[in-house]
């Protein structure tokens, strides 16, 4: 016999009362075997076993009323109480473990995308594409504060979203389960929201009637693995009658700048600088009328009505919201090309969505430049913390003087492989290899590696420009 075991099955308890069996007369001498309460089901049984399930007696009266069956793992209750048909109830769970295999095949796959960076033709642009920057274009508008104001990339201008907000509070139910389990990760969830609410990147959503277009964003948060802390995110995948907020948008067009040009370009000059954008996503404000599509619920006390608020920025969630951050990010800076047209050059070429990656020929081109696009970026709300260079009198511009060791942490890049790593003192990169998987015997030197072991640690090494290809194509043979 086969079976598949997980920790937990997550089926209700079910329950069937000893007062209910005695209402049958013909069940009576079965009360105690058939009686039950708040029973949880551990074992399903599929018909391939039907040895263990088919009947070899029967006890029964009339058709509308229950009839008990005599299986080899014992007495089973069949059929209606009363004869009167209740309300039906049908949850189906279907979960897949991912094997080792499966793990691996995706390393492998992620691996050998990053080996045809810098050669891949780019996919020229279509349809879609174009109606993506057109809603942009027609939409961003400057605030008075200096901010963009843009709408959400609507794939139509007639999109209707069905209602979901019973599904968001059964989310946020679920939520609050995992708070009662973990008072510190509560403790921090309800920082990130207060955060949102205090610098006005939320705001209370008005009463006003439901729109075609009123969408509640399930949340949740993520841990960052180099960093501990947690960011929030809204589940604008998550679906509600096979409709999601992410089917009604377009993701619009890749501005990312290729990451094997913008480290290229990174290794060119004498003097490295990097720094990243604070918060970019949140300091670009979505108009008025789209901030129904982006309403969440929360509450502090689970015994009080959830709260309804609404995002007015760019979420982290939304596939539109890369596009929509890059084009504004881009628009400012095209706004000061005549005046700064070196460091409004470099703000599109030397930007991975919120990273700052250059290198300058001196430190006297580096400090101007740095300067310029501090001006710049403080024009649109665009704060650029996290300073570092091979050459600290080249920081001089920047409010942090800070000398580190940098952490590349390019797109998702940091979780699977843990990024490169940028030495400032000696100016080199370095790379950290992904062992969290690999038994303590393998990495003390008790016995040797398997290969699958090998391959999972080979393809963990996030190494884009090939660096450590001496190396690392011995594993892969």
């Amino acid at each position: 016999m086969n079976a598949l075991v997980i920790d937990k099955l997550q089926l209700a308890p079910q329950t069937i009362d000893l007062d209910t069996v005695r209402q049958y007369s013909h069940l009576h001498e079965l009360e105690d075997e058939l009686s039950y309460e708040k029973a949880r089901p551990t074992i399903l049984i599929g018909q391939d076993n039907w040895h263990l399930i088919v009947s070899r007696e029967v006890v029964q009266k009339n058709r509308d009323q229950p009839a008990a069956s005599y299986t080899k793992l014992g007495w089973v209750l069949h059929g209606r109480e009363n004869g009167i048909a209740r309300p039906v109830h049908v949850i189906n769970y279907i979960a897949r473990e991912p094997s080792a295999e499966d793990e691996i095949g995706k390393l492998i796959k992620e691996n050998f995308s990053i080996e045809c960076l810098g050669i891949e033709a780019k996919k020229p642009s279509n349809d879609l594409e174009q109606r993506a920057l057109k809603v942009l274009d027609d939409t961003s508008r400057r605030l008075p504060d200096g901010r963009f104001e843009i709408g959400l990339i609507w794939k139509t201008d007639n999109e209707i979203m069905p209602d979901n907000k019973r599904y968001a509070e059964k989310r946020l139910c679920n939520l609050e389960k995992k708070f009662k389990k973990n008072k510190i990760f509560y403790n921090e969830y309800k920082l990130q929201i207060a955060n949102l609410l205090e610098k006005r990147y939320a705001e209370p959503a008005p009463e006003a009637p439901a729109s075609p277009r009123t969408w509640y964003l399930p949340h949740f948060a993520v841990v960052h693995p180099q960093k501990g802390k947690i960011r929030l995110v809204f589940d604008a995948a998550a679906r509600t009658a096979g409709r999601s907020l992410n089917d009604a948008l377009l993701p619009g067009p890749d501005l990312l700048q290729s990451l094997f040009g913008i480290l290229l370009r990174f290794r060119e000059g004498r003097v490295a600088v990097v720094a990243d954008i604070r918060e970019m996503f949140l300091q670009v404000k979505i108009r008025e009328e789209d901030r129904d599509s982006l309403r969440f619920l929360w509450r502090e006390n689970e015994n009080e009505e959830p709260k309804e608020f609404r995002m007015n920025s760019l979420i982290f969630g939304a596939s539109s919201s890369p596009c929509s951050a890059i084009y504004v990010k881009n628009k400012n800076a095209q706004e000061f090309a005549d005046k700064y047209p070196d460091a409004a050059l470099a703000i599109e070429k030397h930007f991975y969505m919120d990273d700052y990656l250059q290198a300058f020929p001196d430190i006297e081109t580096a400090t101007r430049t740095i300067f310029e696009i501090n001006e710049i970026h403080k024009a649109a709300a665009f704060q650029l913390r996290g300073w570092a260079s091979n050459e600290p009198d080249a920081l001089v511009a920047t409010e942090s003087l800070r000398r580190e060791q940098k952490a590349l942490s390019i797109g998702d890049h940091t979780e699977r492989t843990l990024g490169l790593i940028w030495k400032t003192k000696n100016d080199t990169l370095s790379f950290s290899l992904n062992l969290r998987n690999c038994p303590r015997e393998v990495i003390q030197g008790y016995r040797p590696p398997t290969k699958r072991e090998v391959t999972s640690a080979v393809m963990s090494v996030f190494d884009p420009i090939g660096f450590a290809a001496p190396i690392t194509v011995l594993g892969k043979c």
